[in-house]
């Protein structure tokens, strides 16, 4: 379990080799603005404290956990929404402002972030700008 870790309840385990050779597999796919990112440690957990939850990033520490589910929703699928996490803690604040504006967030600080937008790519979207930037 990573310091700090916020979920102290999960359970962590190692990676198998077929997971890690599908795991690069699937890195390789992804942008290159994803991709080079700098280190980025990516850890294996049994299940999330989060029912339905195929894995998590830890931005700051440049972390993403992997839980048992994750195959069903897809490895590449999961590594672009969790590095785009991680990418969006990375933004200037100018390159932050820019996409609240394109994006219709209102607000500067994550406490009052508000938007007028009905629709959003997936339904946490709605929970604020950086969630948003991840499901797109």
């Amino acid at each position: 379990m990573p310091k700090g870790w916020p979920n102290q309840l999960e359970l962590f385990k190692t990676w198998t080799p077929n997971e890690k050779k599908l795991l690069e597999k699937e890195i390789a796919k992804l942008p290159k603005i994803l991709r080079n990112q700098g280190e980025i440690t990516l850890l294996r957990a049994v299940r999330s404290a989060f029912p339905d939850n195929p894995s998590t990033a830890a931005p700051d520490e440049s972390i993403i956990v992997f839980y048992d589910n994750a195959p069903k929703f897809g490895y590449k699928k999961i590594l672009a929404h969790e590095m785009a996490h991680l990418l969006f803690k990375k933004l200037s604040n100018d390159e932050r402002t820019s996409y609240y504006k394109a994006a219709d967030w209102l607000g500067q600080e994550p406490a009052n972030f508000k938007t007028t937008r009905k629709k959003f790519s997936e339904t946490d979207g709605i929970l604020g700008p950086e969630e948003d930037f991840a499901n797109n």
